[in-house]
């Protein structure tokens, strides 16, 4: 049974975090590119 809350708690734990780091990723490039260009 404890295999179905990891499997159900991880994915809703990890799409936040992904979220996170896409949008600092996206802030990095545009600040990167802002720089050098």
């Amino acid at each position: 049974m404890k295999l179905i809350w990891l499997f159900v708690f991880l994915p809703a734990l990890a799409l936040p975090l992904l979220d996170t780091a896409l949008e600092l990723q996206d802030i990095t490039i545009g600040t990167v590119t802002s720089t050098t260009a």
